[in-house]
């Protein structure tokens, strides 16, 4: 596959906008609509354009994307520029867009698209859509979210023994002789410490579990908290002064 010739017109877009300083929607969109273009023969032969980047711009693709091809060839695209100006900026949210406008192809007619983009706001407005239609679902992230405490949770020993108290709950015990483990780890840092556990409807506390011991981040945590706390204070006061 000929990437050179594929290549050759979106960097020539790409170097009349950066030449005349075309940052406006019509420059970018031209420059989004050749891009595509060229995206379309690249996505029939993935593989050998990755080589082609690394191989002539020694570029490739690290990190998150939204999609690695699509970031690969802007990236390529304004390499191919000389430099002039930097449009590093500009790498993510054209990627984004490209991506957007690539699943659109099947739905819009070729010389439909400029009005199209023009339409979505340029650039900025088909990322943005991009971002809208593949937004997690609050509820699965939440739920991922939960998991992913869990499975952490999982990792981390818990502390102490259950004991039945004299009014028939179940408190946590750290200090009898026989919980020499849950001392061990309470002291193998000294100094403080936080703690996170469960609590039931009758208030009994359970798997105890040291998810801090750092002092620097502790110190921060503690930090916040009370700023928290001193801001809260500084309202109350204030709306009883205007209350008086």
């Amino acid at each position: 596959m000929n990437y050179n010739l594929i290549l050759k017109k979106p960097i020539s877009t790409a170097q009349a906008t950066i030449n005349v300083e075309l940052r406006t929607h019509a420059g970018l969109t031209k420059l989004l609509i050749d891009a595509l273009y060229a995206l379309l023969e690249i996505r029939k032969d993935e593989a050998g354009f990755i080589q082609f980047a690394r191989q002539n711009y020694d570029l490739k693709v690290t990190g998150k994307a939204v999609d690695p091809i699509c970031l690969l060839l802007v990236k390529t695209i304004f390499m191919g520029t000389g430099g002039k100006t930097d449009m590093r900026r500009w790498h993510g949210l054209l990627a984004t867009a490209l991506r957007f406008l690539e699943e659109k192809v099947p739905e819009i007619p070729d010389n439909h698209l400029p009005r199209y983009v023009h339409h979505l706001g340029g650039v900025s407005g088909c990322a943005k859509a991009w971002r809208k239609a593949h937004a997690p679902d609050p509820i699965e992230r939440e739920r991922k979210k939960l998991r992913r405490i869990q499975t952490f949770l999982n990792d981390i020993g818990t502390i102490g023994f259950e004991a039945p108290a004299a009014n028939g709950n179940t408190v946590l015990v750290l200090n009898k002789e026989d919980d020499r483990k849950s001392r061990e780890a309470l002291t193998q840092q000294p100094g403080r410490i936080v703690l996170v556990g469960d609590i039931d409807e009758n208030a009994n506390l359970s798997n105890l579990r040291i998810i801090i011991r750092d002092q620097d981040e502790i110190t921060r945590l503690l930090e916040r908290k009370s700023l928290a706390v001193n801001d809260n204070a500084k309202t109350d006061t204030i709306s009883d002064e205007e209350a008086a």
